[in-house]
């Protein structure tokens, strides 16, 4: 039997044997259009009437009830708090940590601080915990194939911890190696990629074809603002994402697709520019 099975079991079984607690099993993954958040500041106002207030407000009025929230490494107090924040307005929630170059002395290290993450995202009702971001590029003597056996390992330890949905997101570059080996205990695979439709459906096609549909989504996507000078302003980029991400969705409506990123603060023009009129009107959001 799978293990991810039996944790439907858990709140029944630790109720037999007289646990201190029950754990809350979080919601189930959501499909459609959501939103990362917190990418373009540190801090962020959280006050009731403040600014994020008022994004969460108008994602929500917006049909917009998912969120992956700033991976400021592992444990980090402000993305926590954006976290909770965003949790107690009712949305589903992804957190998780990234590093920076790993090599094999620090994979103790790595696992111990995403542990520590994941008891945390059990104790604050998280829906979704991260184990990794795009840490096949930042690798030093560690093989691709050796890393993703890794993260599936670490997947099963966390299971032990925390019952909600447990993924690892990937960087679109290795999307293709993503799909030649098993995804084993994590629940979802997803992919941060950036490369226009044909790239990214044939980044979704691969993947759902070696693990299923229901396990792999798009944790970031966007226009490519890089390459695609109009996907700078507000006109171009609607009409590139009209063209590319709508038609994304409507081909893949079994899965989640997290637009990168709401622009909170809004200095970065480059990565952080999604709350342009026109964009968001095509999105339905005002």
């Amino acid at each position: 039997m799978r293990i991810g099975s039996l944790r439907p079991l858990v709140p029944y079984l630790a109720m037999l044997l007289g646990t201190a607690s029950t754990p809350t099993l979080a919601a189930s993954p959501p499909k459609g259009l959501c939103f990362n958040y917190g990418h373009d500041g540190y801090v962020h106002d959280l006050s009731p009437g403040g600014q994020v207030a008022e994004d969460f407000r108008r994602l929500s009025a917006g049909g917009v009830h998912c969120l992956r929230i700033v991976y400021n490494g592992f444990n980090d107090a402000q993305a926590e708090a954006l976290a909770r924040f965003a949790k107690a307005r009712g949305f589903y929630v992804i957190t998780g940590g990234e590093w920076g170059m790993l090599d094999m002395a620090q994979l103790p290290q790595y696992r111990a601080q995403a542990m520590q993450h994941a008891k945390w995202a059990q104790a604050n009702g998280i829906d979704q915990f991260s184990v990794g971001n795009e840490q096949e590029a930042r690798l030093s003597g560690i093989s691709f194939e050796l890393w993703a056996s890794e993260m599936v390992a670490l997947a099963a330890d966390v299971r032990a911890v925390f019952y909600g949905t447990v993924s690892y997101e990937a960087g679109g570059n290795f999307a293709d190696d993503w799909a030649k080996v098993s995804i084993g205990s994590l629940d979802l695979l997803g992919i941060n990629s950036y490369g226009g439709y044909e790239r990214n459906a044939l980044s979704l096609r691969e993947n759902m074809a070696a693990h299923g549909a229901s396990r792999v989504y798009l944790s970031e996507t966007n226009c490519d603002a890089v390459h695609v000078l109009s996907c700078r302003v507000d006109g171009g980029l609607s009409q590139e994402m009209k063209g590319d991400l709508l038609r994304l969705m409507r081909e893949f409506p079994e899965t989640a697709f997290y637009i990168y990123t709401w622009r909170a603060i809004g200095h970065d023009v480059l990565a952080s520019m999604v709350n342009y009129p026109q964009t968001l009107a095509m999105l339905g959001i005002r």
